[in-house]
């Protein structure tokens, strides 16, 4: 008998092990976590409807991660990590396109305003994903994000 609840509370402790180790969109705080343990900015905020919006930058650029499929504000099971950039003539569309073509990781597209953007999303629904993962993705974030920038020319 002893064994068993040993065992039960093992496993118990062990999950929630694992949990604290995973980063959630139900969980903003721990993609800030992960941010910060990684050296980069993470400031937690609020979009416009309320969502959680999380603050960074890299490569010069600030950028946010956007939550999504939110409850109330809550609960989200998505995000996105969005970057714009301003440039001085509207970016063409087969400046977009090549990018699209050429990488695999994060999707160019302007804006009406003719303004370079970069986006990548993320399901981080049903128990997130390691920490590990993350900051893997991150850094394939962050080295897109400074080739987006010299793809413009910016």
């Amino acid at each position: 008998m002893c064994f068993r609840y040993l065992s039960t509370l093992f496993l118990a402790a062990s999950s929630l092990a694992v949990q604290a180790q995973s980063v959630t969109a139900s969980n903003p705080r721990s993609l800030v976590d992960a941010l910060q343990s990684a050296g980069y900015r993470g400031e937690l905020d609020a979009d416009s409807s309320g969502d959680p919006l999380v603050r960074s930058a890299s490569e010069g650029t600030n950028w946010a991660i956007y939550f999504y499929g939110c409850e109330n504000n809550r609960n989200c099971s998505s995000v996105q990590f969005h970057a714009g950039f301003e440039v001085s003539d509207k970016l063409p569309l087969a400046t977009a396109n090549e990018w699209n073509r050429s990488w695999r990781f994060g999707s160019a597209y302007s804006d009406v305003n003719g303004n370079a953007h970069l986006q990548w999303d993320l399901n981080l629904d049903e128990g997130g994903i390691s920490r590990a993962l993350f900051l893997d993705t991150l850094e394939l974030w962050n080295l897109a994000v400074g080739r987006f920038r010299d793809h413009i020319g910016r």
